[in-house]
């Protein structure tokens, strides 16, 4: 579940957002769903299968059927917000404004580490549980957005 400082930062934010099931979710955030189960230990693959879907090679051709029943009907928001308030939004966290003097230098920084790969079809990040933290999962994915030079980002979170 979202934490209240992010859904008030989304709600503010937004320039559109919607909450739904899982099943009415775009294709692409449903792959993130997957993910992120796949990382919290909510679906289990075959080790190759999960070689494959980490290195996104083959997500779009794994069925979503295969989240788990209590997943399929949970709600989800899912909104459309800007890359700038996204940013300006980072860099309000006290370790990175203490760390680098924009959000450049810390976009700059965080892709020189590595993993962070342009995408065709790009999947929203998931907004934290926490207070304190924006993404609970999908830095790589955001700064990916930042990297292709996205207007607009879509940010999904657990709506229940």
């Amino acid at each position: 579940m979202i934490s209240g400082e992010n859904k008030a930062f989304l709600d503010s934010a937004a320039l559109s957002s919607r909450v739904m099931e899982f099943r009415r979710l775009p294709r692409v955030a449903k792959y993130a769903v997957m993910v992120y189960l796949v990382d919290h230990w909510e679906l289990n693959f075959p080790e190759s299968a999960l070689q494959r879907l980490r290195e996104r090679r083959t997500i779009s051709s794994l069925p979503v059927d295969i989240v788990p029943v209590k997943y399929r009907s949970k709600r989800f928001g899912l909104a459309r917000v800007s890359t700038k308030n996204l940013q300006d939004q980072i860099m309000l966290s006290d370790d990175i404004k203490e760390g680098f003097e924009n959000f450049a230098d810390y976009h700059q920084w965080y892709v020189s580490q590595g993993g962070v790969a342009a995408h065709k079809a790009m999947w929203p990040p998931i907004a934290s549980c926490m207070a304190g933290e924006l993404f609970e999962d999908g830095w790589h994915r955001f700064h990916s957005y930042v990297a292709a030079g996205k207007k607009i980002v879509p940010v999904l979170w657990f709506a229940e």
